[in-house]
């Protein structure tokens, strides 16, 4: 072997060794860097986004922008949320206050409508009062009968129908009563009056028409009544029937009328329905539930004047 090759030779094993040497030493670098971050960073485990958010400046950062989140309210959303609950509470705000509004018109309506009816009930009132008054004086000035307080509208129509179809001369039948009647007793015995007619119960159960009982009260004179004078005295007559007015018991009672005898003297320009002729030594009479009537002239028209019963 020559010269050359044996130096060749024995190159070779040193060279290895170099590389062996270089390749540990890398090696022990690698394991010192690997070492180094895993100290840095918490180990192996921790990742990128981890490794941010532990580090000293992430910290400092994450504190700043939570700070400035509480201070702004989340941040853009907490200003649109913000901004949502500020109109929201605006629009409540306004529709509270339209609503009160509302609620102050109406309660003002609702007064106004209240003072209206208060003032048109004490109108009513001292209306009345008035009426009561000047009732009571016309009564005392014995006027009562020329005006019209009789007639104050609580018969109907179908109550004068009624007494038509069913008749009102005495003895007369009907089967029921009308449907505004009065029910009045006089010394025990039960009658029943509608508008100037007055009934009591037959034995069949129904309704036979009778003369008018003296001393009978009623709360409404009849639609159809005249004032007749009777020495000085002033009466309203209807169907047979007079009756004396009596004023009202206070300002809240209404007059009553209560069914008298027949005064001797009235004059009356109509019989009541049943009146029979009857001729007493001559002179003609009419006669309603023993009430005699005698006609004379007043000019071209005949008058019936109460008279006593000839006959005693």
């Amino acid at each position: 072997m020559s010269p050359r090759m044996q130096n060749r030779a024995a190159g070779k094993p040193r060279l290895f060794a170099v590389a062996m040497a270089v390749a540990a030493l890398f090696t022990l670098c690698l394991a010192d860097f690997a070492d180094a971050r895993k100290r840095s960073f918490g180990g192996r485990s921790g990742s990128s986004v981890q490794k941010r958010y532990h580090s000293p400046s992430a910290q400092g950062n994450f504190s700043r922008n939570k700070q400035f989140k509480q201070r702004s309210g989340g941040g853009f959303n907490g200003g649109v949320d913000r901004a949502r609950s500020g109109n929201q509470q605006g629009g409540q705000s306004r529709d509270w206050s339209g609503r009160q509004d509302l609620q102050g018109e109406r309660q003002q309506g609702r007064t106004d409508r209240t003072d209206l009816r208060q003032e048109g009930r004490g109108d009513r009132v001292d209306s009345r009062a008035e009426t009561r008054r000047q009732i009571s004086d016309d009564i005392a000035d014995n006027n009562y009968w020329h005006n019209d307080y009789h007639n104050d509208g609580w018969w109907g129509d179908d109550d004068v129908a009624w007494a038509f179809f069913g008749g009102l001369t005495l003895g007369a039948v009907i089967a029921s009563l009308p449907p505004r009647y009065e029910t009045v007793v006089v010394t025990g015995t039960t009658y029943y009056y509608a508008n100037g007619t007055y009934y009591q119960v037959d034995s069949g159960g129904q309704y036979v028409v009778v003369p008018p009982p003296a001393g009978a009260v009623v709360q409404h004179a009849p639609t159809q009544v005249t004032n007749v004078y009777v020495n000085g005295e002033e009466y309203g007559y209807a169907n047979g029937a007079y009756y004396d007015v009596k004023p009202p018991k206070d300002e809240e009672s209404d007059p009553t009328f209560e069914v008298v005898a027949p005064p001797v003297g009235a004059t009356v320009t109509s019989l009541p329905d049943g009146a029979t002729s009857e001729k007493i030594d001559g002179t003609a009479y009419f006669v309603f539930a023993g009430t005699y009537y005698k006609p004379f002239y007043s000019g071209s028209d005949v008058v019936y004047m109460v008279v006593e019963n000839p006959k005693s």
